[in-house]
């Protein structure tokens, strides 16, 4: 009896395996099974295990690795045995004819392991009824933590299907994962976020997106045509998602075109995209930065070369004037305004931009009246058409009578690299007055330096350092460092937003460098340096001199001495030891004059109350 009993337990342990699906009825589509309803380690109700082999089986498990934190399935491997387990999803509805998308998560736990996936479907929820091998290529290697799958299926004939997941790896690899499978119809959507850029006169570039990122297209269908017409079948064809226009289509100095792309997926072709609008360039000439427009070459009232006038259904255009008054004393752009709402735009020539570099835009803007109101906006675009311009300054309330010079407060930065044009746009309400715009300059952002760097005063171990903005301020606040080896610093150092600090723990006489630069967010400055030295402790005592200072050191003509004690001679050397000036002070206060002495370093020995000091000195 022992022996019968063994015989039973050891051939169960080699005979195929099955847990049978729950009598459960088949659900429609879209399906998902993420199997937070299992009883671990069990499989979700209505669905069901088997193992077809002498490997394990597929077991449920909460949080089994770092990139599967929820429930998850998982085939943990057998070191001797190859896998061949399989879990089936709950009978689902499909319909003949309809294209079906199967999504779901995979990943191992082991890097150098190789792990092998399969996905079938069959009519009923066993290995001999999956008949169709879905996963493309067949017996895929599984090697990333973690990586979405999405598999095409369309059934040849109305019912219940089931799927099947047949873990298929060799012995002794690591532990393979499956999470989140959803099942559901696909629908074939055309490109996306098409965009026109790089425009110059006769050439664009276009490119756009996949709908979606697991299904892109097999190849695009391009359509352009000029105008705001209906797309044209069969224009051109191209298998990138980026592409020169003019290689494709001639395109035309100064005339606007819609952009229209379409995906060819699995035998036939999407919708077309919505039109994308742009206008090629008037002129093949591209301007650099710096750029200034000031309107002086316009033959008025013509507008400039290459400057292309985009007017809408009501009011006037942009014309050019001279010497038009309230301020404006040479060319300048013009509006008119009359009984119509002013909707006129105007486009600068072509400006190339590098990527990631921060620029400023200026310009001057007016109207002739202190109580008319005239409202304005500039623009960034892709090419000079509205429909590609984003709007970078709005001026809804433009009165006084008197220019205004304007300057973004913030950089100007792209994306691409490539041409852009800066447009206005002039909105005035009707029965208004006139309006001016003029000296349009577009350069890099600048971060001019601090002026008037000032260390003072200076003692033995401190020194008070104050500076003032440029008058063409664009720094939010200041990096400064300072060293005795007179080398630029390699880092930005310490930022300060205030423009004076204080210097402690100084050696004394030491000359130190000091180095400060304007940060003026995506840019910083140049290192502006000045140096100066400490005073020296040195004489017969020390106390008639415990509070004096001695200021501005580095000095140009003059150097100023405040003590607490009288001071009675100053006397000046060179660094030979020779005595180059001495004054007899007899205050507080001593005032000693450098003008006649050449630059570089000097001593200053100070007397006072029978005690002398020495103090170094730098003459610029």
């Amino acid at each position: 009896m022992k022996k019968t009993i063994y015989f039973i337990l050891f051939a169960s342990l080699f005979w195929p395996y099955i847990a049978l699906a729950q009598d459960c009825e088949p659900v429609n589509t879209p399906y998902t099974e993420n199997f937070e309803s299992a009883v671990l380690p069990a499989a979700p109700d209505c669905t069901s295990f088997q193992n077809g082999g002498a490997g394990n089986n597929w077991i449920t498990a909460n949080n089994p690795d770092p990139d599967f934190t929820t429930n998850t399935l998982e085939y943990i491997a057998s070191p001797d045995n190859a896998a061949d387990a399989w879990f089936f999803t709950r009978g689902i509805n499909l319909t003949a004819g309809v294209d079906y998308r199967v999504f779901y998560s995979c990943g191992n736990s082991n890097d150098a392991a190789v792990e092998r996936l399969n996905v079938y479907y069959g009519t009923a929820a066993d290995a001999a009824s999956m008949l169709t091998n879905i996963t493309y290529p067949a017996n895929v290697e599984i090697t990333a933590s973690e990586q979405l799958i999405s598999l095409r299926i369309n059934v040849e004939a109305s019912g219940v299907y089931y799927f099947g997941f047949n873990a298929a790896s060799d012995a002794n690899q690591g532990n393979l994962f499956l999470d989140n499978i959803i099942v559901k119809e696909w629908t074939y959507q055309p490109p996306q976020n098409l965009k026109v850029t790089n425009v110059s006169n006769t050439a664009a570039t276009l490119s756009w997106n996949f709908a979606n990122v697991l299904e892109p297209g097999f190849f695009y269908q391009i359509s352009i045509v000029s105008g705001t017409g209906d797309p044209v079948a069969g224009l051109t064809t191209a298998t990138a998602d980026i592409l020169t226009l003019n290689s494709y289509y001639p395109l035309t100095p100064g005339e606007t075109y819609s952009a229209y792309v379409r995906s060819f997926c699995q035998g036939s072709f999407t919708e077309w995209s919505e039109p994308v609008l742009f206008t090629t360039a008037l002129c093949e000439e591209v301007a650099t930065v710096p750029f200034l427009q000031d309107f002086e070459s316009a033959s008025v009232p013509a507008v400039p070369e290459c400057a292309l006038l985009v007017t809408g259904d009501t009011g006037n255009p942009w014309t050019t004037v001279n010497n038009p008054g309230n301020g404006f004393t040479d060319n300048a752009l013009h509006y008119t305004g009359s009984d119509e709402q002013a909707d006129a735009w105007y486009f600068e020539k072509g400006i190339y931009l590098e990527a990631g570099t921060p620029y400023r835009l200026s310009y001057t803007y007016g109207n002739n009246s202190a109580t008319g109101t005239e409202k304005l906006a500039s623009y960034l675009a892709t090419s000079p058409n509205p429909a590609s311009a984003n709007a970078i300054g709005v001026h809804d309330n433009v009165t006084g009578g008197e220019p205004v010079h304007y300057a973004f407060e913030n950089p100007i930065t792209v994306t691409e690299s490539g041409i852009y044009y800066i447009g206005f746009k002039v909105y005035s309400d009707a029965f208004e007055g006139h309006l001016y715009v003029d000296n349009i300059v577009l350069q890099e952002w600048p971060c001019n330096p601090p002026q008037n760097v000032v260390v003072s005063p200076i003692t033995n171990t401190t020194a008070t350092i104050s500076w003032m903005a440029n008058q063409e301020n664009t720094s939010l606040g200041y990096f400064y460092d300072y060293n005795t080896t007179e080398i630029a610093p390699e880092g930005t150092g310490t930022m300060t937003m205030t423009p004076s600090l204080e210097l402690n723990d100084l050696e004394p006489g030491t000359t130190y460098y000091f180095y400060i630069k304007s940060f003026c967010g995506p840019v910083n400055g140049e290192w502006t340096m000045v140096p100066f030295t400490t005073t020296d402790i040195m004489g017969t005592g020390g106390a008639a001199f415990a509070k004096m200072e001695v200021y501005p050191n580095p000095a140009k003509d003059v150097v100023r001495i405040k003590n607490t004690d009288n001071i009675d001679k100053v006397e000046v050397y060179n660094i030979t030891g020779q005595l180059v000036h001495d004054q007899l002070v007899e205050n507080t206060d001593a005032v000693i004059n450098l003008e006649k002495l050449s630059s570089g370093l000097y001593l200053l020995k100070v007397y006072a109350m029978g005690e002398k000091k020495t103090v170094k000195i730098l003459k610029q």
